[in-house]
């Protein structure tokens, strides 16, 4: 399905504190273990989450439709996420 996306919410499980990841938006399929493909930016989070919190980006507006919601996490960690949740206009 493609849609307009409002807002991506972020649940985090790990006690960890992940820090600086991206929530990217694009019409390519993502294959895992390769690099991202190109995508237009949802929103970004700079700092640490705490661990069990969740993270709230809102997309810019007059963003076109799109198919697959990326994280781009650049740390060598591995993120660890409990839910993420996509949010569209009317919800």
């Amino acid at each position: 399905m493609v849609c307009i996306i409002c807002y991506v919410l972020v649940y985090m499980y790990t006690a960890a504190e992940p820090t600086d990841f991206i929530v990217g938006l694009t019409n390519t399929q993502p294959t895992e273990g390769s690099a991202p493909p190109s995508y237009t930016l949802c929103g970004q989070w700079s700092g640490p989450v705490p661990g069990g919190a969740t993270v709230t980006l809102p997309c810019a507006t007059g963003l076109s439709e799109f198919r697959y919601v990326i994280i781009i996490y650049p740390s060598s960690d591995i993120l660890t996420l409990c839910e993420l949740e996509v949010m569209v206009p009317g919800t």
